[in-house]
């Protein structure tokens, strides 16, 4: 919050909290609504509140965008859970989108097959069987790709949330990103507004022949910690593709 308050956040008056909203407009809404709750709690205690028309009039701009503002914004994003996305029930209290995350055992497992695709590289074979000269996907975009989204997310703490996972400023900016915003960003480019249930897409997009390998595309989408496939079928198909890859070595 330091580097928000040097950028003038603040709550002194109105306009310092429209600021405020402003300078933050770009950070995960978890982040968002953990600052303004701050700093409606700190205008209304502050020692100088009771003489401060000014700390009023700012805490009276974080409640409206607190009560009408954050509703509004948590509904926009795609794949909360409770919007029926397939993948279980509950409510986004993070507000964050493309929901559940994959669990963490989850894309650990799934690190032998990236290792076995980033040494294939430039060879006539992949593990998919066609030639792949492309640099693996997920070491594309440097610090906010998925490659550097995957190791901090598996480093996280069990109770770390994305939007608190703070990456620099975005080049050419002051502005600090988060990672729930930077993974939000590249799965909604990436998924299609009518392919976000596992209903809206062929098997054969998602798994190879054998069940339990995935695609090259559901990959990409894997990196992300995110699938359309609901996570007790995922957990039991990749084990049984840890599994089988175990055996292939």
């Amino acid at each position: 919050m330091s580097s928000i308050a040097q950028q003038g956040a603040g709550f002194k008056d109105a306009a310092t909290a429209l600021r405020t909203l402003d300078l933050i407009a770009h950070r995960s809404l978890l982040y968002q609504h953990q600052l303004v709750r701050t700093y409606i709690a700190r205008a209304q205690t502050h020692s100088h509140a009771a003489t401060s028309p000014g700390m009023a009039a700012a805490a009276a701009v974080f409640e409206a965008w607190q009560s009408s503002t954050l509703p509004a914004l948590r509904s926009q994003l795609r794949c909360r859970l409770g919007n029926g996305n397939g993948n279980g029930g509950g409510s986004s209290s993070s507000g964050g989108g493309f929901r559940p995350l994959v669990p963490k055992d989850v894309l650990a497992a799934l690190q032998p097959l990236l290792a076995q695709i980033e040494a294939e590289t430039n060879h006539a074979a992949s593990v998919w069987g066609a030639a792949n000269t492309d640099p693996p996907f997920w070491t594309v975009g440097g610090e906010r790709g998925a490659g550097a989204f995957m190791r901090d997310y598996l480093a996280s703490s069990p109770r770390a949330k994305l939007g608190n996972l703070v990456l620099g400023p975005t080049a050419g900016t002051a502005r600090e990103e988060d990672w729930e915003t930077v993974r939000y960003g590249a799965l909604d480019g990436m998924v299609p507004a009518d392919r976000e249930t596992a209903e809206g897409w062929r098997k054969e997009e998602l798994w190879e022949a054998d069940g339990c390998t995935p695609t090259r595309g559901h990959l990409r989408m894997l990196v992300w910690a995110w699938s359309p496939v609901p996570t007790r079928t995922l957990v039991d198909r990749i084990r049984k593709f840890v599994e089988a890859l175990a055996a292939r070595m």
